[in-house]
């Protein structure tokens, strides 16, 4: 809008498609439209001006205009000076070493679960590839360069999406703090994912891994030796049967093992949100197994509670590694390759199998959502397919009837043709 009195004013210069364009609409109503916001006047200095502000938005232009009076106002130049200086101070970059380390500051003080994946991400992954690259402050990565590092990830795409979302996670951090302008990463769409696969252990493959227990672990080193065999085979049979992963099993806490008035042994898994407890039941000779090795803690079953619990875990997985090695199992002749987690999977899979539903296997699980459950374990289960198989045979027995009256009527219509002639 066009002003009449000295000085310098904004105004609008309308494209020919804006709807302001035409010269009977009223200019003083066209702050809103899309077109970009122009100076122009006479400085208080005397200087005739006329400039874009390069920008549609009549707030900032209005903020650009401050700038430039200003700027060119003879008597507020020296605070204007000093008051640009500051500003200038207060907008440097961050680099993008400092802005990671603070980022793993904060999640080290939220105390997250997956620190180790934070850590592995931005240390060994992102920081060298954006030196490899010429970047160095924050502000300089953008949609191109976030795409490029999604795309040389070599991972499997759940794990690149996996990535990408503490990637968010890192850029809203610095969008908080006013080091970047905008979040770059949610405009990535995530990598197409394939369904995951889930392998479990067969009820006649459980015995052999058991029985290996014994044979696995045939050195007489290390502290408590002569329990390895049984302290495995207890913790085989626990994981299998509560459907707690490796690490929860190497937490768990010997209080939580309880048996009620009936003789029923079960395990407290979890607490959910309003406060109620979640218990699984397990087989007497579970308990009896775990109950019968020599106590190594007074608070643990399988962790002296000593060091951290992933050290614990590491060796543990090294033991069951020569168990599953010693069990040789195979399917098609094959070997197939065995890992701790299929223990979980055989706990939800035989659930399923069973007759469960997966909204009970989902809770004993403590997944967050159904739908985590439904991803991995939909295929499994028995009662939603005995759904569909009913469903799809309730027409047959209809159609059956029809198909009979439809002979009968036909056989009638020949019989009185016949009749007739």
């Amino acid at each position: 809008m066009r002003g009449t009195s000295e000085g310098l004013f904004l105004w609008t210069r309308h494209s020919s498609d804006c709807k302001y364009a035409s010269i009977l609409v009223d200019r003083n109503e066209s702050r809103r439209c899309n077109c970009i916001k122009y100076i122009g006047g006479t400085t208080p200095n005397g200087v005739r001006l006329r400039e874009s502000t390069c920008t549609t938005s009549w707030e900032k232009a209005r903020k650009i205009l401050a700038r430039k009076i200003a700027e060119h106002d003879p008597v507020n130049k020296p605070f204007f000076g000093a008051s640009l200086a500051s500003e200038q101070k207060q907008s440097t970059p961050k680099t993008i070493s400092y802005a990671v380390d603070e980022f793993l500051k904060t999640k080290r003080g939220e105390s997250v679960v997956d620190m180790a994946h934070y850590e592995g991400l931005f240390n060994r992954e992102f920081l060298p590839w954006c030196k490899e690259q010429g970047l160095f402050d924050i502000n300089e990565i953008g949609l191109e360069q976030i795409t490029k590092f999604r795309n040389q990830l070599k991972n499997k795409a759940s794990v690149k999406n996996r990535k990408l979302s503490r990637l968010r996670t890192f850029l809203a951090f610095c969008l908080d703090r006013r080091w970047i302008h905008e979040n770059a990463a949610k405009k990535l769409k995530p990598a197409n994912e394939e369904e995951p696969a889930v392998d479990y252990f067969h009820p006649e493959e459980m015995p052999k891994l058991l029985d290996a227990c014994f044979t696995s672990h045939k050195w007489e080193r290390g502290h408590d030796y002569e329990y390895r065999d049984k302290r495995l085979r207890a913790l085989l049979l626990f994981m299998r049967w509560t459907g707690l992963s490796i690490i929860d099993c190497i937490r768990f806490e010997r209080s939580r093992l309880q048996q009620n008035e009936h003789g029923i042994w079960s395990v407290l898994l979890h607490r959910q949100k309003n406060g109620n407890p979640v218990f699984v039941a397990v087989p007497p000779q579970v308990a009896e197994a775990v109950m019968e090795i020599p106590p190594i803690s007074d608070t643990y079953f399988f962790w002296t509670g000593n060091g951290k619990p992933g050290t614990a875990v590491r060796g543990w997985r090294r033991s069951l590694s020569h168990v599953f090695k010693e069990a040789k199992l195979k399917r098609n002749k094959k070997l197939i390759r065995c890992h701790p987690h299929m223990l979980r999977h055989t706990f939800a899979i035989e659930k399923l199998l069973a007759g469960a539903s997966l909204e009970d296997v989902s809770l004993l699980l403590a997944h967050r959502s159904i739908k985590i459950t439904e991803r991995h374990y939909l295929k499994f289960d028995q009662r939603r397919q005995d759904r569909l198989t009913k469903a799809s045979m309730v027409d047959w027995e209809l159609a059956t009837t029809k198909r009979k009256q439809t002979r009968k009527l036909l056989s009638m219509k020949r019989k009185g043709a016949a009749a007739s002639n």
